[in-house]
């Protein structure tokens, strides 16, 4: 029968299953907020207060018990300086440009890199010999006794100041170094040496002498650089002044061979005023070529006109440029034919007038005709005389151009040659000019500034030499108690999120929400051990008043019928299942209810043995057939509330409960009692929940706050709501009063409430 019903519900239960599945895969995936982190950190907040407290005593004893060391500090400041010792930036158009600030920057950065290096602190330990103070003959802890012991040679001879082994040597460096700090001041011409050591005094000396160094080797770095400079620019001078004298000997035959002559004076813009016959030459027969062109097209223009034949055209060029460019002839007879046009124009006039008025046979107009052909023969004649005239004058200008393009093109070439000639002869004497300028520069230069002047500057100026510091710099109390604190707060961080990330038990009311389960209540843990009956003995403490509202929530279901048999289980042992029970029974009690607390539990009952009852029968006898008297035990204490125990511990519990008797027991019961709590086994370990929850009109499962994990939670709610016929319903137990999870429930913080003597206390 069981086994039928089971068959019905695979597809809940495996539609419930999917669910979950979705269901806890959401809360896994959504994002943690800033309320989770805060929640987080203030369930875990033990770690973060251990954690930072050990850290901080550790810091605390770093500050007592380390070495106090006193910081002395100097400042220099750094001047510009040319590249060489002679100052010659000047000549070079090196002063001013936009570069000086880099190159600036990078000289203040060389003179730190300068201070930081290995030769002047080795000067600095010899001069001031190091090697005798404490600080540099002593090692740090057992090594340096191991290194001593394995290498005497080494370590048993007095130190030497002046010369010093490589072991030494590196040593004594990376004590030195270790204590050294170098700064450049951002925005200045300013450097900033700070030196630790045990000594005031000796931070001090060891400052002020690492100064002196630096000076002392920026002098003979500077004399070396001028010695050498002063011997490459004498040598330069002397190649400069000869290659000056050959450019300018250069200059002055190349002027000779290109026959350009200088007057000795200037024009407007200071150039220098030159002549040459041949550019002479060139520039008349360009002249020459000009007109003569201009003359043959002139020419070639009449010459056209008179072929064509045409008088009117001819007439019409006497008075003007193109008439005036012809010969004397040409132009006479222009004249001729303009005055014979007119002639011709005047009689013909006459003879249209005489048509008119006398008609065409008037014995004058035979006349006048005759003087019009012998006018127009004239003109004829003239027009062939130009036309004659016209060609001669275009053959003589057409040659005439010929030869002044002839004379024109040699002139060029003459001139193109000269140009050549003359444009190497302006670079040579411009090369000549600048070597000579250079030469001549140099050589002040080198006068008026000398070696001597060079020697004498130096780059590094003291702005503030070191004092004897009077209180040690480190340790840095505060700055190591404030980094000891951030330490330890971030350890603590760290720790408590490795810890929220590994633990995977339910650890405030949220975890359930976000599960998506129904949360009836949060039980609060009571820490008086061996007192099952909480209700009885404590009616008024906080405990009891969670017990009977989660009461008011089981009673009191909206759109369902009122609950008469409540089953308690949880998911694993250990939950708190069997005190919820007794102490729910008890408030229905309370209510003047009959009550029968059910012990279904038959692998590891508790009722009994809590309650104190005797003998041995029970549940399990009554289910086996057995005689059912005396099974059934009323409270001393508690009129109303009856227990039924598990009896003897059958062999199957499981085929017991799930057996028609036990649905008949039920169906029994109820009608004797007004409620029946049912104290279940646990889900995981066995069926026998399941099979009750069929039974049961309502099911509460119990979750043990810091013990029962969301996957064990899930799994267990899963099996329950494949059989119960209402919501399972979660009540989280074990909840420590004044923690985040108890306040969060009911949200808000300020909770007043009475103890069983009538005193106020509040959470």
């Amino acid at each position: 029968m069981f086994a039928e019903g089971a068959k019905q519900m695979q597809p809940d239960l495996y539609t419930a299953r999917q669910q979950s599945a979705d269901l806890l895969s959401a809360y896994r995936e959504r994002e943690l907020t800033i309320s989770d982190l805060f929640q987080m950190f203030r369930r875990r907040r033990a770690i973060v207060y251990g954690t930072t407290g050990v850290i901080l005593v550790l810091g605390i004893s770093l500050c007592v018990f380390s070495t106090r060391r006193y910081q002395a500090t100097g400042t220099i400041q750094v001047q510009k300086e040319s590249s060489d010792g002679l100052d010659l930036d000047s000549l070079t158009g090196a002063g001013g440009n936009p570069m000086d600030a880099l190159n600036a920057d990078i000289n203040i950065q060389t003179q730190a890199n300068i201070l930081q290096s290995n030769e002047l602190a080795l000067r600095a330990i010899r001069k001031l010999e190091l090697e005798n103070t404490p600080e540099f003959r002593s090692k740090s802890g057992p090594l340096g006794g191991l290194l001593r012991t394995l290498f005497p040679s080494e370590s048993s001879n007095p130190p030497n100041p002046i010369v010093m082994n490589a072991r030494r040597q590196a040593s004594a460096l990376a004590v030195f170094h270790k204590s050294l700090t170098v700064k450049p001041l951002a925005g200045t011409r300013l450097i900033e040496i700070d030196y630790l050591s045990p000594d005031p005094m000796l931070a001090a000396t060891v400052v002020n002498e690492l100064v002196q160094e630096l000076s002392d080797y920026t002098f003979e770095t500077r004399y070396k650089a001028t010695e050498a400079a002063s011997e490459s620019l004498s040598k330069q001078l002397a190649e400069l002044r000869t290659r000056s004298e050959g450019l300018q000997a250069q200059v002055a035959q190349m002027q000779r061979e290109s026959g350009i002559y200088s007057i000795g004076t200037t024009d407007a813009q200071g150039r220098e005023q030159a002549y040459s016959a041949t550019l002479d030459q060139f520039q008349r027969a360009a002249t020459t070529l000009s007109d003569a062109a201009q003359n043959r097209i002139l020419k070639l223009a009449i010459y056209q006109a008179a072929a064509s034949g045409d008088a009117e055209m001819l007439s019409s060029l006497s008075g003007n440029t193109l008439g005036g460019a012809g010969s004397s002839g040409i132009t006479n007879s222009l004249v001729t034919i303009q005055t014979l046009r007119g002639q011709e124009a005047g009689l013909q006039g006459q003879l249209d007038q005489m048509k008119t008025k006398f008609g065409s046979g008037y014995p004058k107009i035979a006349e006048m005709q005759a003087n019009i052909s012998g006018i127009q023969h004239s003109i004829q004649q003239e027009v062939g005389r130009i036309g004659e005239r016209a060609k001669n004058d275009y053959h003589v200008a057409d040659q005439t151009w010929k030869d002044a393009q002839q004379n024109y093109n040699e002139q060029k070439v003459k001139a193109d040659a000269l140009n050549n000639k003359a444009i190497q002869y302006i670079i040579t004497r411009q090369e000549a000019d600048d070597s000579r300028t250079l030469y001549e520069d140099l050589l002040k230069r080198l006068k008026e500034a000398g070696i001597l002047q060079g020697l004498k500057s130096n780059t590094i100026t003291v702005v503030d030499q070191a004092l004897i510091p009077t209180k040690p710099t480190k340790p840095n109390v505060p700055l190591y108690l404030a980094a000891s604190l951030a330490f330890g707060l971030f350890l603590g961080g760290a720790g408590v999120l490795v810890a929220d990330t590994l633990d995977n038990t339910i650890q405030d009311v949220s975890a359930i929400e976000h599960m998506g389960l129904p949360l009836l209540g949060v039980l609060p843990r009571f820490g008086s051990k061996g007192r099952a009956m909480e209700v009885l003995a404590n009616p008024k403490s906080r405990y009891s008043e969670t017990v009977r509202n989660l009461r008011s929530v089981l009673t009191r279901v909206k759109n369902a019928a009122p609950s008469q048999v409540i089953l308690i289980t949880s998911a694993i042992p250990g939950e708190g299942k069997t005190t919820l029970s007794m102490n729910l029974a008890a408030t229905f009690v309370q209510q003047g209810r009959t009550v029968l607390l059910l012990e279904a539990d038959m692998r590891r009952p508790a009722i009994r043995a809590s309650m104190g009852l005797p003998g041995r029968s029970g549940l399990s006898r009554m289910l086996a057939g057995e005689s059912s008297e005396n099974a059934i035990f009323a409270h001393p204490q508690m009129p109303g509330l009856y227990l039924l125990p598990e009896g003897s511990i059958p062999a199957f519990p499981s085929e017991l409960l799930e057996s028609d008797r036990m649905r008949d027991l039920l169906t029994a019961l109820r009608q004797e009692f007004d409620v029946i709590v049912i104290d279940a086994p646990p889900v995981l370990p066995v069926a026998d929940a399941r099979v009750l929850s069929e039974m049961a009109d309502v099911t509460v499962q119990v979750v043990r706050l810091g013990v029962t994990t969301k996957t064990a939670l899930r799994r267990a709610h899963d099996l329950l709501t494949a059989y119960a016929k209402r919501p399972v319903g979660i009540v989280l137990n074990a909840v420590v009063e004044g923690s985040s999870a108890y306040h969060d429930y009911y949200g808000y913080r300020d909770f007043h409430h009475w103890s069983e003597e009538g005193n106020d206390e509040s959470v």
